[in-house]
């Protein structure tokens, strides 16, 4: 059998009708989750976190953060020992996964924080902290 033009237009079209047909029912297994579910609150305030992150840049030591043995440390400056904050790791591929814990620092300026139980892959850690009447705000984007 010779094949004309009309059988390569019904090929062509049944092909793209069958791949758009795949892709929404791919879709339907994707979790639409948002950053945030108050984002427009968040984006109002967001003038507060740029504050933050200015007075963040404006320290002679930045924070840092390594992961040992399954342990993600982060150390701060040694004077800031006595800071109060909030330390969220968000996972931007599930929001199930994320969760918030107290900036508890030690004599030492540093913070371990389990990890050996949470899902590897890319995480952000967010560290929203208060020293001395300044507030300060750092993120670190982390793969482990």
């Amino acid at each position: 059998m010779k094949m004309n033009w009309g059988w390569g237009i019904a090929i062509f079209y049944s092909t793209f009708v069958l791949v758009f047909i795949v892709a929404v029912y791919a879709s339907t297994f994707v979790k639409p989750d948002l950053v945030s579910n108050d984002y427009y609150r968040d984006e109002q305030a967001y003038q507060q976190i740029i504050n933050k992150k200015n007075n963040t840049n404006r320290l002679a030591i930045q924070p840092s953060i390594k992961v040992i043995n399954n342990k993600l440390q982060i150390i701060f400056p040694l004077e800031q020992n006595t800071a109060k904050g909030n330390i969220i790791l968000f996972r931007p591929s599930d929001a199930s996964k994320d969760f918030s814990l107290p900036l508890s620092l030690n004599t030492s300026s540093e913070q371990e924080i389990d990890i050996s139980n949470q899902a590897k892959g890319k995480w952000i850690i967010k560290i929203d902290w208060e020293y001395q009447s300044e507030k300060y705000y750092w993120e670190y984007e982390l793969s482990f």
